[in-house]
Parts: C-alpha cells; structure tokens; sequence
C-alpha cells in the first residue's frame, strides 16, 4: 500500500510447498500506474487501543459498509458485524475463553510476556518489543501486573482461579462493552488465510483509522482455533472451532477479531521499525 504511494505494487509468489511446514512467499515490487490507495494516510496513525471502556457512537450503516469494502478488496476474504446481542455474547465468549488460556498455560504465558519490555519502565519509547505503557493498564495495578509475568506467581494464582479473571478483564469483557465488534475471515485454506487474510485485516484497520474509529484486536480466538496451532489443547480448539461456526459465513476461518469504539488516543504507543531495519539493501555492484 505504501508503494502504490512511490509508483510500485507488490507482487506475491508463493515458493515451493506451501502446504509445507516452513512455508515461503516471495514479495517483489514492480513500477505501476495504479492510483495511490487512500488507505495509505492511515499508516502513520493507526495503532492498538487498550483502553478498558470504548464509547459510542458506533459505525453507521454507511461507515460499516466503507469498512466492509476495505476488507473485501482483498478477494475470499470477508467482514462481519457482531453488534447483535447473540452474536457479541459468543465473540465475548471466544475472546475470554482464548484470553483465559493465555494465563493458564506456561508456554502461552512465556509467549504472552516475552515480548513485554518491563526493563525500559512504563513511559519509554521503543522499535523493538511491545512498550508497557502502550497495554492499558490502570497505575495502581501496574506492579501486580509485572508480577504476573513470573510463571510461578501465575501458576500459584491460577490454583485460585486468577485466570479466569484476567481472561474476563483483558478480553471478554472489552468485547461485550465495546460499541462495535467485527470479524475477519477467509475461506482460503491455510496458510493461504493467513496472508490473505492479514492484507484484509490490515485494510480494516486503517479504514477504521481514517474514520477516528478506536480499535483493538484478539488474535488468539482465531489462532488457537486453527489446526495448524499445536501449541493449544485439542478440546480447547474443538471449543473455540464451535462457536465460531455460529459467526463466520460457511466455509470460512476466523483470521482476526476486533472491538471497535472512541476512546482517546493512549498517551503511550509502540513505535515501529524503520523499513531500512526490515530490507536487505545491497549497493550496486
């Protein structure tokens, strides 16, 4: 999207098997006439909003369909609306239940807290990992909450049931407050949904930022519902596989989950990579 703004779209070619265990997707930029994507102002401001209360109002029908169109730019993939009471009871369900096994689960938790940088403090900017400033969480339970990224502090707090509570607090109950809540789907199989799929939540994402919609998005209810993901328990994904078939149009896979709203801008965002950090860039020879 950036390089439709330098005159260059970018091609994907899928390498070998991607069926295979290590998939490869080559991305190669090439000169184009194709208009810049309007999406683009976006990029600089879109960011994730912890914020617990997102007020209204919500979308309009209008600004749901805008949304609906920058998702559905990209071809098999899909954008559907969880504002009626049914449907935003179940994605709170699947935001909880995934949340909840984020803190239950060593792995899930070490994979949780790695990318925390608690040695930078609460207000420092960083390109590398995830600032503690940016998560959202209120002053006084600040503390309490770095100690909860020690596994024994968890695992003893977990035998009283803590992370049911975390799982409510940190994701069910955003979803059922939230003004808005959406899906991104694909009925491409994976990992096909995945890159498809993350194009389409990109651009439903940035068409949320152009609108000064605030926005926060649960990867986990569609990462532990795919088969691909050994890291969960077989019941857990059965579970989650389940409800999502409620919400999703037949035959298509959940690739992310949004809670949509107005809050104000976090006064702590994380910062991002420059693109040189990112690209081999050999001089000519």
């Amino acid at each position: 999207m950036s390089a439709l703004a330098q005159g260059l779209c970018s091609r994907v070619t899928w390498v070998g098997n991607p069926a295979a265990d290590r998939p490869i997707v080559d991305v190669s930029l090439e000169d184009t006439s194709e208009a810049k994507d309007p999406l683009v102002d976006a990029i600089p401001v879109r960011h994730t909003n912890r914020t617990l209360m997102f007020r209204g109002p919500g979308l309009t029908p209008s600004g749901k369909k805008a949304i609906e169109a920058a998702a559905q730019h990209v071809p098999r993939c899909a954008l559907s609306w969880l504002d009626e009471t049914p449907l935003r009871s179940v994605a709170a369900r699947l935001a909880r239940t995934a949340e909840t096994e984020r803190f239950r689960v060593q792995n899930l938790h070490e994979e949780l807290f790695s990318c925390v940088r608690f040695d930078l403090g609460w207000s420092a900017t960083c390109t590398q990992g995830l600032r503690p400033g940016a998560l959202g969480v209120e002053v006084p339970l600040r503390l309490p909450f770095r100690l909860l990224g020690r596994w024994g502090v968890m695992r003893t707090l977990k035998t009283l049931g803590a992370h049911h509570g975390l799982g409510f607090r940190s994701a069910g109950l955003p979803v059922s407050l939230a003004p808005n809540v959406a899906v991104v789907s694909s009925d491409l199989p994976f990992p096909w949904s995945a890159v498809e799929g993350g194009r389409a939540v990109q651009r439903t994402w940035l068409a949320l930022a152009l609108r000064g919609m605030a926005v926060q998005v649960f990867a986990a209810p569609a990462i532990y519902a795919n088969e691909a993901n050994t890291d969960v328990r077989g019941n857990l994904r059965a579970e989650l596989v389940r409800d999502w078939r409620a919400l999703l149009p037949e035959g298509h896979r959940p690739v992310m989950l949004f809670r949509i709203g107005r809050a104000p801008e976090p006064r702590v965002r994380t910062g991002r990579q420059p693109v040189e950090s990112l690209l081999d860039l050999q001089p000519d020879s």
